[in-house]
């Protein structure tokens, strides 16, 4: 966690982009850090990350930076008063993506969607490896979201377009996005392990989310700057992919609360490296438990903390061989006079678990690993089925 003294000096930046306030990037991005494991039928359990399923035979390096040791002073040139741009410099290799400014009037809530491309030609790949982003001190949220090709998104899309949307961006896109990074502060940022990347292809359009709440009493500027550092192709061993299990087809009555479970299997063997809950405002707590193998019902996930995104990178890969997966439940309490069931309006539910992963061996492309269960039989579990046609993480 950072410290009050880094928080403000990032705080400070923002606001009066002082060229001596430090750039403080976090690999973990306001993740759980308690994982209980009191389900009736989970032992206790060991360490996040802990898991031997088998052995991957490779030298995978499994890491995350600490932000107090990474802290480092920002060059002056790149902090110019009156601007916004001034606390992110560009990466030694890689690029940054600055969204539009907007004004933001006192009271004002206001979420909108921006459609930006990657730069290059289509020739042109980026193996990103670390993620850092910085926003308006009154960001709610930030989503970065790749628009994949020949999808409904991408034909509804045009780069430089800016709209009101929803907070997945289906409305008005549609489907066809892959979540790539997600932040709730005015700072945030990941680093995948050493030789993982995600390859993101030049031109490729890219969604930047924006949610921004002025609370103040006086009219205030919001932007986001969002730099992205790659690694040498040569470099990357393994592809960094990413997965959504999904609940689906759910219903909980007015002013009552309701637990759906679900199972999911693996294809093939993986390394998982993170996880990322989704529910909308009645969702309570959703907690994931590893099934089959040695380490079965090891503790990987907890939260009982209402906001939409939470995300817990584990301390070591989990491995998880083909057949073994992941068990992972969705807490409701409705608190509105009406049912709510399963959808992507801002008025409906979602259950989903979305991870990021790689294969267990170099050089081996991993599998879409998606699953969806439709099943509305609240406290009982339900086996996911694989999606295979689904586009990855949706």
């Amino acid at each position: 966690m950072m410290s009050p003294g880094i928080v403000a000096a990032v705080a400070a930046a923002l606001i009066g982009c002082s060229p001596d306030a430090p750039s403080v990037r976090s690999s973990l991005l306001h993740a759980t850090t308690h994982v209980d494991a009191s389900r009736p039928e989970a032992p206790a359990a060991a360490a996040k990350g802990a898991s031997a399923g088998f052995d991957a035979t490779s030298s995978f390096e499994a890491g995350a930076r600490d932000a107090s040791a990474d802290a480092s002073s920002i060059p002056a040139e790149s902090c110019r008063p009156g601007t916004f741009d001034v606390c992110l410099s560009p990466p030694e290799r890689g690029f940054l993506l600055r969204g539009t400014t907007a004004t933001i009037m006192p009271g004002e809530d206001l979420e909108w969607c921006e459609v930006m491309a990657v730069p290059g030609g289509r020739e042109a790949q980026h193996h990103v490896n670390d993620i850092e982003g910085v926003a308006s001190p009154d960001t709610h949220h930030l989503h970065v979201r790749l628009v994949m090709p020949g999808s409904d998104a991408d034909r509804a899309s045009v780069v430089g377009q800016r709209t009101p949307c929803t907070e997945d961006g289906r409305e008005p896109f549609g489907t066809g996005f892959r979540d790539l990074y997600a932040q709730d502060s005015f700072h945030g940022g990941k680093v995948y392990p050493a030789g993982t990347a995600v390859t993101i292809t030049g031109g490729q359009k890219v969604l930047f989310d924006y949610h921004f709440i002025n609370t103040s009493l006086e009219t205030e500027s919001a932007r986001a700057v969002i730099s992205f550092s790659e690694i040498a192709g040569s470099d990357v061993r393994r592809e960094v992919a990413r997965f959504g299990m999904s609940r689906t087809g759910f219903r909980v009555p007015p002013d009552t609360s309701a637990t759906f479970v679900t199972d999911c299997r693996m294809r093939a063997n993986v390394a998982v490296l993170s996880l990322t809950r989704h529910t909308h405002r009645f969702g309570t707590r959703v907690a994931a438990w590893q099934i089959g193998g040695a380490n079965d019902h090891l503790a990987l996930f907890e939260s009982d903390d209402g906001r939409e995104h939470v995300t817990e990178v584990m301390n070591a890969p989990v491995i998880l061989a083909a057949g073994q997966g992941i068990l992972f439940e969705c807490a409701y309490q409705n608190t509105s006079g009406e049912s709510i069931t399963y959808g992507t309006g801002v008025d409906d539910e979602m259950c989903v678990l979305y991870g990021e992963y790689t294969s267990t061996q170099d050089g081996e492309q991993p599998l879409p690993e998606d699953c969806v269960a439709n099943d509305d039989a609240p406290g009982q579990t339900a086996r996911g089925a694989a999606c295979e046609n689904c586009p990855p993480g949706e």
